[in-house]
């Protein structure tokens, strides 16, 4: 091989492993994040984004948690009874957003509101299964993806 091969082949293969180093490794993660109890504050549905603390209570009293890393959503795919809280924590090295499948809904997060460290809580109150994605990091059908399943 040339010395010009040689280099385009360096040049090639350096930028491949940074794109994928860009992503993170989500390997030293705990797949099976926590449920808690928030109780003893009043109620509310309405969401929260900050840099890590929720002062927002759903009407059942139960927070899930889900972790937002640098390639998923873990749990993928979650099932809660109405009126529980789902807390996206972005334990990740990226920013995030959580993006609802179905444009009508009116819940989700954008890229400026959850960075590394910051939380997005929404309490889902209606049976019926939400989809939802991060434009970053996946579409509306692959990639990074979840469903909040919410049953009566």
């Amino acid at each position: 091989m040339s010395a010009k091969c040689s280099t385009r082949f360096l040049a090639v293969a350096a930028i491949a492993a940074l794109a994928i180093s860009a992503c993170g490794d989500d390997s030293n993660v705990d797949a099976n994040p926590t449920e808690s109890d928030s109780s003893g504050e009043s109620a509310g549905t309405t969401d929260v984004v900050d840099g890590g603390a929720s002062s927002s209570v759903p009407a059942n009293g139960e927070v899930v948690e889900v972790l937002t890393l640098d390639n998923n959503f873990r749990p993928e795919e979650l099932e809660i009874v109405a009126g529980t809280a789902v807390r996206w924590d972005n334990g990740g090295r990226n920013d995030h957003n959580i993006v609802p499948v179905d444009d009508t809904q009116d819940w989700g997060v954008d890229i400026a509101e959850f960075a590394p460290g910051d939380v997005y809580e929404h309490v889902f109150t209606t049976p019926g299964t939400y989809a939802y994605y991060c434009t970053l990091h996946g579409t509306a059908t692959a990639g990074m993806v979840g469903t909040v399943v919410v049953t009566g």
